[in-house]
């Protein structure tokens, strides 16, 4: 039987595109972020050869920095 938790932490991953449309933003601009400790962008987590963040800390860099 699934763990339906991890299930829906799975479906919780922004990739790089989802991440760019849900801030507004380029993936230029996300990456300069990325690179930029003043930004303190959360760590991205690694799905094989790909990178994704958790919807969750996405959402709270946003109200951390006050967007």
């Amino acid at each position: 039987m699934p763990n339906n938790n991890r299930l829906f932490e799975i479906a919780d991953i922004m990739t790089v595109n989802d991440v760019c449309a849900h801030l507004g933003v380029s993936r230029v601009t996300l990456y300069r972020w990325i690179k930029d400790p003043k930004m303190n962008f959360p760590d991205s987590i690694r799905l094989n050869t790909r990178q994704g963040w958790r919807k969750k800390d996405i959402d709270n860099w946003i109200k951390v920095i006050g967007a």
